[in-house]
Formats: C-alpha cells, sequence, structure tokens
C-alpha cells in the first residue's frame, strides 16, 4: 500500500498499532475477520514525515475469499473521503491519500485484488524443496517486529515474579516453546478459514536445538479506545537453531509463520520474523520501505548541518586545512551510490591526571561530519524507545534530572543501591550484536552498510604509541559521536527488563545504579544484572561492583550522594543544600519587553554591599581604624567603612597588607585576584562556592520561560548599543529598529539566534561605510582574522570576556552555567552571555582608534595566516580600551558617575537577584 500524507504527524517508533488501528476502523473489522489479515509496517523507526511525503505498508491476506480484500481497494481507493467517513481518529485518518496498490511479489501495479500474487500451496512446497536444499541443518529466525510470546507458565528469576507472562529474555526462550508459539498460529488461522472441522491438535516439536540467541526486549506503547496507554513491546533479535531432519509439515509450519506473525496480539502487526540461511540469504518477499534509511538520513541539509557542527569544534589552524561545503555535494553523491569509504583512524592517547589513559581513534572530519549525521537521526528516533530511567545522551534528559531522580527515590524509602560496573564497556560492545540490533528494528538498509564500514574503520597503525604496537580494534570508539548513541541502543533492553521486574534503575550511558528497599533486594538484583549482561555479551567488574547504603556516601555522575543530601564530589563540606527539582514546567509566555527608558531605570537595582574595584597604576590596601584605605603613591585613592564592603577585586599587580587581608576575611569580604587585563587569578575568602546557588543557577536556565527571557533581553541590550554606535556615526539604524520589533514576538531562542545574525550582517554592513579600502575589511570573522579590524575586535572581546568572566566570580554565579551561549571545557558561558550588552565598547574603541589615526594598518603584520597587532600598538589599543573599562563615563540615576566594570558589576548582581527570586526579571546594561 503506498500512500502519501496529506499533513506532518508524528509517529511512534513502532508503527503496527497506528496502521493496524487505522485498518481495523476503516473496514469496520472484528472478531473472526481480523484473523484474516496481517500488516507488516517497514518504516518503523521513522517517527516524523512531512506533507507529501511517502508511506508504505504491506496487507498479507489469507484465504481464498477476496471479499474483504476488494473493500481494501475501494476504501483506500477514497480516502481521504473514506477514512472521514469511517470516523478514523488516529494518527492516521483523513491525512492520507493512496498513491497505488502494487504485488509485494512481482512489484506490479494492482487494479483488483484477484491479480495479486498467491503463495499456495506449489509455492510453499517449492520453499520447502528450496529450504532442504540451502540450510537443511540450521536456520536463523530474524523477528523483525516486537514479538509477544507468552511462557508455559509463570516464570521466575531469582525469586523476583515477571508482572506478565511475556518472554522478555533470552533465558526465557527455548525451541520448545518457539515451535510450539509457531504451530499455535498456524493452527488458529487455519482454524478461523475453516480449513479443518476442529484446531489442529499440537505434536511433539521437532528435537531443534537454539546455538544463538541475540534476542532484547523493545517497549512500545499505543493509545487504546478507552484512551489509557497500554504496552505493545516485544522481543527482536536473532535466534539460531540446529535442525534435525524435519518433516514436509514441520517446514511448513516454519515457512508460514513468517508471513501471519506469531505470539500474542500478532493482528497488529507483531510477532513478524523471516527465516535465514547461514549465509544471511531469505526467501521471504523483500517488503521494503517507500524510501531507504540512507536516503532519509543522509541528504544535503543534514550533511551541512552536521559539517557546521563539526567545523565551529575545530580551532583556527585545523579550520583553514578542512574541506569546505562545496565538498558536500560529491560526499552525497559517494554515500548515495554506496562508494563512501572511511578515511583510516588516527589514534591518540589521552593522558589525564588520576585518570587510566585511554587511546582514543580520531576519525578524518569528513567522517565525522557523516557519524553526526547519522547519530542526530538515529538518536532522535531510537530516544522513542528508551526507558525515562536512561539519562545519558538524550535531549530532555541530564545528569541532573538524574541526580533529581534519585533524591526523589531515596527520601521514598529506597536507600540500598547496587553501584554496578561494566568491565570494559565500550571495547566490550559486539558490533555484530550492534548491526543485528539496528536490522532487527528497522530493517535491512544499505544505512547500516555504512555504520558497518564505520564500526570497522582501518587503524593508521604507524601513528600508535609506544606499547600499543599490537592493538586490536574492538567495540565502540570512545570520541565518536556514533558510540554513545549505540551504547546506549545495546543497554536499552537492561533498562527494560529490570524497569518490568519493578526495580528503580538509573542509568547515564554504561554507569548506573538500581536503588532498592532492602540489602537483600539488592542482592537478587545484582544476580538479575549479571544474567542480563552476560546474555547480551557484557560482563560486570566485581572488582568495582557493590552494593551501598546511602549513609555510608555514594559517588554517582560527579556527585556524591550522603542519604537525600547531594553534592559535587569535588566540594567537601557538610552544608545541607536544598535541591528544588530541574524539570521544565509549563509557563506563561514572557511578558513583552522594556522600552529603552525603562529598562534604564530598572537596571540600577540596589547592590546590600559596595564592590571596590582597583585598577591601573599600582595600589597599596592597608587597614586604619575599621576602614580600609588604598594608596597610589602618596595619594588616597579610597577610604570606606569596611564593614560597608562586600567585595574587593584587584586588576593587576596591587598589594594588600596581611592585616587589612585577614579583617576582610574575617568580615566575609571576598578578595579576588585578577590580571592587568582582567583575567580571574584567584579569591581570598573563607567560604567559597556556594552549591545551593549553583542549584538555582541551573534552575533558572533550565526553566525555557526564564531561559527565553533571559536571552532576549541580552539580545535586545546588544541591538540596543548596535543602534547606539550607528546612529553615532550618523548611519542607517533602521533595520535594527526592525529587528527589535521582531524580537519582541520571538518565542524560541532559535529565533533570538537568528535576529541577533541578521542585525550583525546589518551592523558591520554599515560600519564598513566608515573604513577606507586599505583596511581590507569586508565582514565580521570571529576567528583566524584576515584583516586589521577583525584582529582588534577578537583581541578587544577577549579582554572584555575576562573581565566579565572575573566579576561574575565576585557574586558567586558558576561562570560554566549560562543561559544563551554553550558551555565548553574551561569556558565561561555565562562570561559570553554577560558580555554581549557590553561589545560595543570594543566596536566604539576600534573605530574610534581607527578614524583618529591613532592605529594606522602599518600598525599590522601577517603570520600564519592570521592578521596581528605589532607590540607597540597593542600595547597603545589596550591602554585605551582599558580606560574605556575603568574610567567613570555613565551617570546613574543618583548623579553618580560610573565606569563600564560599575556597570558590569550592577548587571552580575541583576542577574543574581533574578536568579535567587528577588527580583521578577533580569535587567541588562543598555546604553541609553
Amino acid at each position: 500500500m503506498e500512500l502519501r500524507w496529506l499533513e506532518s504527524v508524528q509517529l511512534p517508533f513502532f508503527h503496527q498499532s497506528p496502521v493496524s488501528g487505522f485498518l481495523r476502523t476503516l473496514l469496520k473489522l472484528s472478531g473472526k475477520k481480523s484473523e484474516h489479515i496481517a500488516i507488516h509496517t517497514p518504516e518503523s523507526g521513522e517517527t516524523n514525515y512531512h506533507q507529501g511525503d511517502s508511506y508504505t505498508f504491506y496487507i498479507i491476506h489469507c484465504g481464498e475469499n477476496l471479499t474483504l480484500m476488494q473493500a481494501v481497494f475501494l476504501l483506500f481507493s477514497q480516502l481521504p473521503a473514506s477514512a472521514y467517513q469511517a470516523q478514523c481518529k488516529g494518527l492516521m485518518q483523513d491525512n492520507i491519500e493512496l498513491v497505488a496498490i502494487r504485488d509485494a511479489l512481482s512489484g506490479q501495479l494492482l487494479a483488483e485484488p484477484a491479480a495479486a500474487g498467491v503463495i499456495d500451496w506449489a509455492s510453499l512446497t517449492e520453499q520447502i524443496g528450496m529450504w532442504r536444499e540451502l540450510s537443511p541443518y540450521q536456520v536463523t529466525l530474524e523477528f523483525i517486529s516486537p514479538t509477544r510470546l507468552l511462557v508455559s507458565k509463570t516464570q521466575t528469576h531469582t525469586g523476583h515474579h515477571i508482572k506478565s507472562r511475556l518472554c522478555k529474555t533470552n533465558q526465557q526462550i527455548s525451541a520448545e516453546l518457539l515451535f510450539s508459539r509457531i504451530f499455535d498460529t498456524v493452527a488458529s488461522v487455519a482454524q478461523q478459514l475453516d480449513a479443518f472441522d476442529r484446531r489442529p491438535t499440537r505434536t511433539a516439536p521437532p528435537a531443534i536445538e537454539i546455538t544463538e540467541k541475540q534476542l532484547f526486549w523493545a517497549d512500545t506503547f499505543y493509545q487504546s479506545a478507552d484512551k489509557f496507554a497500554k504496552e505493545m513491546g516485544g522481543l527482536l533479535g536473532l535466534v539460531s537453531v540446529a535442525l534435525p531432519p524435519l518433516t514436509d509439515d514441520e517446514w511448513l509450519i516454519l515457512i508460514l509463520g513468517q508471513y501471519l506473525g506469531i505470539g500474542q496480539n500478532r493482528r497488529f502487526g507483531t510477532g513478524r520474523y523471516r527465516l535465514m540461511t547461514q549465509d544471511g540469504e531469505t526467501m521471504m518477499p523483500a517488503l521494503s520501505r517507500s524510501r531507504t534509511l540512507l536516503q532519509r538520513v543522509i541528504n544535503y541539509s543534514s550533511l551541512e548541518h552536521s559539517w557546521q557542527h563539526e567545523f565551529h569544534k575545530l580551532n583556527d589552524e585545523q579550520q583553514a586545512l578542512e574541506q569546505q561545503r562545496s565538498d558536500l555535494p560529491e560526499m552525497l553523491q559517494q554515500v548515495l551510490h554506496h562508494d563512501y569509504w572511511p578515511a583510516p583512524l588516527t589514534p591518540w592517547l589521552m593522558q589525564e591526571q588520576g585518570r587510566k589513559e585511554r587511546l582514543i581513534l580520531l576519525a578524518e572530519f569528513n567522517d565525522k561530519v557523516l557519524h553526526k549525521t547519522i547519530s542526530l537521526w538515529l538518536g532522535a528516533s531510537l530516544d522513542q524507545l528508551y526507558s525515562k530511567t536512561s539519562y545519558g545522551y538524550r535531549k530532555g534528559y541530564s545528569r541532573l534530572s538524574a541526580k533529581d531522580r534519585i533524591i526523589n527515590r531515596i527520601r521514598a524509602g529506597y536507600v540500598y543501591a547496587v553501584d554496578a560496573d561494566i568491565r570494559d564497556f565500550f571495547p566490550s560492545v559486539e558490533q555484530s550484536r550492534v548491526l543485528n540490533r539496528l536490522s532487527a528494528l528497522y530493517g535491512a538498509d544499505p544505512l547500516w552498510t555504512l555504520v558497518e564500514r564505520f564500526l570497522s574503520a582501518p587503524i593508521r597503525r604507524q601513528h600508535l604509541p609506544a606499547g600499543y604496537e599490537d592493538y586490536e580494534r574492538t567495540g565502540l570508539d570512545l570520541g565518536n559521536s556514533l558510540s554513545p548513541v549505540l551504547a546506549n541502543l545495546m543497554l536499552d533492553h537492561l533498562d527494560a527488563v529490570m524497569e518490568s521486574l519493578g526495580y528503580e534503575l538509573i542509568r547515564y550511558a554504561d554507569d548506573f545504579l538500581v536503588l532498592t528497599k532492602s540489602r537483600d533486594k539488592a542482592q537478587q538484583a545484582l544476580h538479575m544484572i549479571e544474567e542480563i549482561l552476560t546474555a547480551q555479551g557484557f560482563a560486570l567488574n566485581h572488582e568495582k561492583t557493590r552494593i551501598r547504603h546511602f549513609s555510608e556516601g555514594i559517588h554517582f555522575l560527579g556527585y556524591l550522594f550522603v542519604n537525600d543530601l547531594v553534592i559535587e564530589a569535588k566540594e567537601v563540606n557538610t552544608t545541607q543544600i536544598s535541591a528544588p527539582a530541574v524539570g521544565r514546567q509549563n509557563q506563561p509566555s514572557p511578558p513583552p519587553l522594556k522600552t529603552e527608558k525603562e529598562a534604564k531605570q530598572l537596571f540600577y537595582q540596589q547592590i546590600k554591599g559596595q564592590t571596590l574595584c582597583v585598577v591601573g597604576e599600582h595600589c597599596v590596601l592597608h587597614l586604619a581604624k575599621h576602614r580600609l584605605v588604598v594608596n597610589r603613591e602618596d595619594d588616597v585613592v579610597a577610604d570606606l567603612p569596611i564593614s560597608q564592603l562586600d567585595t574587593v577585586v584587584l586588576f593587576g599587580h596591587h598589594q594588600i597588607t596581611t592585616q587589612a587581608l585577614t579583617a576582610a576575611m574575617g568580615q566575609g569580604i571576598h578578595i579576588y585576584f585578577c590580571s592587568h587585563s582582567g583575567k580571574y587569578e584567584g579569591v581570598a575568602s573563607l567560604h567559597a562556592g556556594n552549591p545551593e546557588l549553583y542549584l538555582q543557577q541551573v534552575v533558572y536556565f533550565k526553566n525555557q520561560t526564564t531561559q527565553l527571557r533571559f536571552v532576549k533581553s541580552l539580545v535586545t541590550a546588544k541591538l540596543r548599543s548596535q543602534k547606539e554606535v550607528l546612529r553615532r556615526r550618523d548611519l542607517s539604524f533602521d533595520p535594527i529598529d526592525k529587528l527589535l520589533q521582531q524580537l519582541t514576538h520571538a518565542k524560541a531562542i532559535d529565533e533570538c539566534l537568528g535576529i541577533e545574525g541578521y542585525a550583525a550582517k546589518q551592523y558591520w554592513g554599515q560600519l564598513k561605510l566608515n573604513l577606507g579600502e586599505e583596511w581590507h575589511f569586508t565582514h565580521r570573522q570571529k576567528r583566524r582574522a584576515q584583516d586589521p579590524v577583525n584582529s582588534m575586535l577578537s583581541y578587544g572581546y577577549s579582554l572584555l570576556y575576562s573581565h566579565v568572566d572575573s566579576l561574575i566570580r565576585t557574586v558567586g554565579l558558576s561562570p560554566a552555567n549560562g543561559g544563551y551561549h554553550q558551555a565548553r571545557g574551561t569556558h565561561s558561558a555565562l562570561a559570553s552571555d554577560l558580555m554581549e550588552p557590553f561589545r560595543y565598547i570594543v566596536d566604539r574603541s576600534v573605530f574610534t582608534l581607527i578614524n583618529t589615526g591613532q592605529i594606522k594598518p602599518a600598525d599590522f603584520y601577517e603570520k600564519g595566516g592570521v592578521c596581528w597587532l605589532d607590540k607597540a600598538a597593542r600595547k597603545k589599543y589596550t591602554g585605551y580600551l582599558m580606560d574605556q573599562l575603568q574610567k567613570p563615563q555613565f551617570t546613574d540615576p543618583d548623579g553618580e558617575k560610573r565606569s563600564v566594570l560599575d556597570q558590569i558589576v550592577q548587571q552580575n548582581h541583576n542577574l543574581l537577584q533574578a536568579i535567587i527570586g528577588e527580583a521578577d526579571e533580569f535587567y541588562p546594561w543598555q546604553p541609553r
């Protein structure tokens, strides 16, 4: 059945339930008639369809009476009207239309069901003969849709009662049970078709022996007519069996089972398998998708997105060497013609203090682009299968949410934990199991051939470090973006089975805890874990696996849990922390942005304690009668009561006496030390760090509403400052005004990004008009500056970033945890956020120095393809910019003059107030 979507739709991972529900409603199927057809949904796994996309599924009809199929032809030809008239209400309804009906055996178009190919007694007899010839002693059953097999009696595992009588593990599947369930299906259908007066009696099964089982449980649910979610999960994967000489009837049962589906709920399309020879050949018709996954997943748009992602991770030198986007079409054609082969991997030894060294295999840039393309699609698709107990490498799940779940369970009485460790998990993942699992879930596809090539790519052995000359590659590569996605896939079976046994499992990639209420229960869980992992080809590391009570303290995911208290593992204190939930909440849309006048008035919120910034030439700080005095040579620069101070920041090589330092610390004053250029160097304080504030900051930026408000306010402030720069230079700022209006209606961060990017293009396009051709400035270039203007801008922004980063710390905020920019390594995401309103200070300084002739093109030189400012000019530029940051030049509502550093401190305070709930909103700095 070839269909076309008339509107976009999102399907669940497995399509059997929506397709079978649509058929039953459209055809008004019930009771005996529903046994006459089976369905196959090869497009399971593809979840997002757009208007105009094609869709294919198959109907297998049993029996000679074609009345039902005639109704199928008629009603499908009348789509979408027939679906509307039948009151189809599910995901498939009057949102599809028929393209064509084809014979699955020949591929020919069909006008009537009588013209379809038939699998009759003659063809079955022929298949029996071919199986006897090709694979008489061994066959493999590949289950390609969830298979729900009842066990013969209630099963237990190490004393645990399973919630249902469905087989969920390899251990529950025996040859006798498998053959019996296939026989039961064939006998049941035969009885429904009135082929026998009474149901055939099950005879003793042949002496089949299972030689290998690679089965896994996949969870899925569907919404029943009463609107409740009902489980429709099942086993998928491979079972290989050694065969005795089989009779014709025994072969017939195995062959027929492929077409009918077996087990519970088979009329939903579950229980489908195909027989394969030892060489992987099958006689089943190729029931394929409308398009291969390779064609769906890898296209120019997805490659370009991944290219951007990988390219921006490179440093400047690497970017200069890597391919350009113009090479993507050729790469795409190679992939689509199945002619793409990965380059050899380069080994690199990762050595970190206090950690075991690891050999990382680095892929070439082109291969990384394809890795990312596949992993993004595969991760989003598989995410619908995964248990809520899996927190690693999933959108919307995180280490923080895993922590919150653990605290919740501890408070519910789950005070024991199996702290398990899988021995060498990533190297021990068998690549054949990964590929078999992908094939079982999605069907055979050239995409998996490409994945197999990546998993088995050769190594540049000449680059192997000493001691690794005999290294043999196994499992999943560390550092490959495919690896975490495939790791989750291989451990999802553990999640599903443990959940079915009633355990509380919390897993992040290969790190997991199983929480219980008693030590005995934990011991039983440990036995179950080992049984499941062993069947999947893994082994527990018994030296690192243990059962613990949370009162003893358990380290997990970088946290230390002590009962229901949790702190970062690096923290060494016992301060009780109130850990609010981190989950996103549905909240009203953000209020409209403030006008420039309102924003300026609201910016100057009261600060409880003063922040003293000491800048410029060398100063000495000393104590005099409970006052902190700052001297520069013979002059008194500042003289303040120590009780009024909250923070002191020293920019440059200033001195503070021991008496002043200890008195300040005794008053709870933090003394921060920074370089002359603003780089943070350290702090003297009795109380360093505030875990509770850190959690509040995380919550603030995790909340979609507050995060969007934060981003919109920053982008608004930045655009208004750009507008002011253009206004002062008599340049056009009309496009900026229009973008500010658009920004008020933005409902997502991506929209803000787009507006900011377009504004930057307009802004730099106007400023370019102020420059002569000798400056060679065409556009803003963030990395590897090719011209003097970009060189000055990048250097100036780095100085501004350092000052903002240092001053963020003075209010106790975590620099790494921002709301707009992404944290990476030691990068301060929050500093990148909070410097946005002040970037114009750098822009203004650069163009002033150029336009006044203080900096000339001759002050620059080229080295390594990068434009650099010479030493004398850099000193002049640095001095000018430091003066712009430090001199009082803005007037507050009280008439006091303030510097840029003062405004940065005020802005940091405003954000702190918003995070801790003492202010309704965050108000950033704006120049007017």
